[in-house]
C-alpha cells in the first residue's frame, strides 16, 4: 500500500515540476520578447537620430 502511495505522490510531484518548468519557460519567453522589442525600438531610434543628423 505504501508503495502505491509513494508512486502516486511521485507522479503528482513530477507533474507539478513539469508545470513549474513550463511556467518558468513562458516567463523567460515573455521577458525575451519584451527585451527584443525594446532593443529593436532603441536601434530604430538610434538610426532615426543618425539619419536626422
Amino acid at each position: 500500500m505504501a508503495i502505491i502511495e509513494y508512486l502516486y505522490n511521485f507522479s503528482r510531484n513530477k507533474q507539478n515540476l513539469n508545470s513549474a518548468k513550463i511556467t518558468v519557460l513562458s516567463y523567460d519567453l515573455t521577458n525575451l520578447t519584451n527585451f527584443t522589442r525594446m532593443a529593436f525600438k532603441n536601434i530604430y531610434t538610434l538610426l532615426t537620430n543618425i539619419y536626422l543628423l
